[in-house]
Formats: structure tokens, C-alpha cells, sequence
């Protein structure tokens, strides 16, 4: 049986044929990663937080952020630009700079690329989408020219936007970008203020938009790595914060989330039905002061974590 790298490479060389166009014969090739979910995914990590020598830019890697917007609004958008990965780029940052240096690490002889596509707050389930927005790709809301607008039609933008980059690192050499994995970080809308029956359904939607992602990235079998949704074990900061504008309840046994459980459940049951994905843990990562959103070091982490399951996916 083939190994997973020789599985990769004999996919990447069919997925870049049909990703860029008329590559050049010397391109510079590129291990494409791309990253999506909600709040934690998108961060709020602070520069001035991050130990010196994780300040800087690093060489190697580039990412590209796609734009979103509400859902049942036009234009679809997706677009961004291809840039260095550097904690500063945007004043903030999320598991992108953990992931992108960890995985470096695990590459060290190759170039590595992030497509990043995240919404705060936003839902797998219509249902639990309330005003954050839905990745739903049988959306049909909204009225005129934004009806069936959401967030999975921006991240097919963006899909589209930056593979059509054809020297994403402006060398003046093309590249081509090799898809190479998905990473998620979700699932607190529908863990707190979703319905019990949306939660229930997460796991089947989590299957369903991986099985979308992948088509769009063009390779069946990606590796998918996902992490738990995070829990502070401080509720009581949690309900001071958010009770009176999302009727936010509490869950079981001290934990943050009423039905983070059930969202857990799911994700391992995807996991375990895939084939091809690992659940990354998220204890002991630390809090902002709301008690839901990662901190800097938090986020950094969460990136490293997530890197080296995706590395032993790739491994096996």
C-alpha cells in the first residue's frame, strides 16, 4: 500500500494541474494548508505579547486572508492578498502564526502557504447562525441580489482568488500551490446559544462542509485536523458577560458551554467515521478576560497543537 506522502505527491501533482494554470517548469512549489472557523480562528492574539523571537516574519510561509460578510448580502467577496506570515500584518492574529512556524518545522525543505477564510461568531447550522452568519451550502436567505449568500460562498471566492495568484511571493517566478490539509477551529456558537437540535446535527454538518471543503481544495481524502471546542471552566464569567443579550446558560459539571458535549460528540464522531482527520485537545490553553476567546499565548498554541496533528496525519 502506498505511503501518505507518496499519496500526497501523486495527488498534489493533479491538484495543482487543476488549481494554477500554466505553471512554469522551474515553479516554486507550496504545501497549501487552508484555515477556517469562527472567533478563534479569526484571534485577537497582540504582537506585544509574543516572546521576541516569535515577533518576526516568517520566511517560508505566506498567507492569504479572505473577506466575508453577513449572510443574505452582496457581493460575495473572498478577496485578500498574498502576504509574508507576520504577527503584525493585521494588528492581530490567530492560530495562523503557531501553525505556520510549527509547520515550517515539520517542512523545513518546503514552501508552505495559508489560506485563511473565518467568521466570528458564525454557525455549520443555519439555525444557530442568529446574526453571525451560517457556512450552510444550501443557504437560501435573504432577499435580491444577496438571496443565498453566506460565508461557504465567500470561502469558494476565496478558494478561487488565490489559486488564480499565479507568483503569490512576487519572486517573479510562478508557484504552484499544493493543497495539503484543512484546519478547523469552531464550534462555540452552536456549543452556547444554538438550539439543542442544532447541536445535535454538528457532527453531520461537520462531515458535510469537510466533504465540500475538500471538493473545492480538489483532493478527496485532505487531512483534516479540528480542534475541541474550548471550555474555561469560568461560566460564572461567561453568564456576567453575555447573559442578558444571548440568554447564555451555563453547562454540565461547571463547564462554559450548555450543549458543548454534544458539539464535542460530534466532533469525535466525525473524526472517528473520516479516516483522515484527528481532534486536537484544548486544555490548559488561557483565556482573555471574557473566558471564551483564546489570549495571545492561547492562540499560539492552539496553532502548535493543531500543526503537529496535521504533521502525523500527514506521517502516517
Amino acid at each position: 500500500m502506498a505511503s501518505r506522502n507518496t499519496r500526497w505527491l501523486g495527488i498534489g501533482v493533479l491538484a495543482l494541474a487543476q488549481l494554477v494554470s500554466a505553471a512554469a517548469v522551474e515553479a516554486n512549489v507550496y504545501r497549501l494548508y487552508y484555515l477556517g472557523g469562527q472567533s478563534n480562528m479569526v484571534g485577537g492574539g497582540q504582537v506585544d505579547e509574543l516572546p521576541e523571537e516569535t515577533r518576526q516574519p516568517v520566511a517560508g510561509v505566506m498567507i492569504y486572508e479572505g473577506a466575508t460578510g453577513p449572510d443574505g448580502v452582496a457581493p460575495v467577496n473572498g478577496r485578500g492578498r498574498w502576504e509574508v506570515l507576520d504577527p503584525g500584518r493585521g494588528g492581530s492574529f490567530g492560530p495562523e502564526i503557531g501553525f505556520g512556524r510549527e509547520i515550517l518545522k515539520r517542512h523545513p525543505n518546503e514552501n508552505i502557504a495559508l489560506l485563511k477564510v473565518a467568521r466570528g461568531g458564525s454557525a455549520l447550522d443555519v439555525e444557530a447562525a442568529f446574526q453571525f452568519g451560517s457556512w450552510a451550502h444550501d443557504y437560501n436567505e435573504g432577499e435580491g441580489p444577496g438571496q443565498g449568500i453566506n460565508i461557504y460562498d465567500h470561502f469558494l471566492a476565496a478558494v478561487r482568488h488565490a489559486t488564480a495568484v499565479r507568483d503569490i511571493d512576487g519572486d517573479g517566478v510562478d508557484d504552484t500551490l499544493v493543497p495539503a490539509g484543512i484546519v478547523w477551529v469552531h464550534g462555540g456558537t452552536e456549543s452556547g446559544i444554538g438550539s439543542e437540535a442544532a447541536a445535535r446535527r454538528y457532527g453531520a454538518n461537520l462531515t458535510q462542509f469537510m466533504n465540500l471543503a475538500r471538493a473545492a481544495l480538489r483532493v478527496d481524502d485532505l487531512p483534516v485536523v479540528v480542534s475541541v471546542v474550548g471550555d474555561s471552566r469560568m461560566p460564572e464569567v461567561v453568564a456576567r458577560l453575555f447573559a442578558e443579550d444571548y440568554g447564555y446558560e451555563p453547562g454540565p459539571d461547571g463547564g462554559v458551554w450548555k450543549n458543548g458535549p454534544i458539539i464535542v460528540a460530534g466532533q469525535r464522531a466525525f473524526v472517528e467515521e473520516d479516516g483522515n482527520a484527528a481532534l486536537v485537545a484544548s486544555e490548559g490553553l488561557s483565556y482573555r478576560s471574557d473566558a471564551i476567546h483564546y489570549d495571545t499565548a492561547g492562540l499560539v498554541e492552539i496553532g502548535r497543537r493543531l500543526a503537529v496533528a496535521m504533521a502525523e496525519l500527514e506521517g502516517r
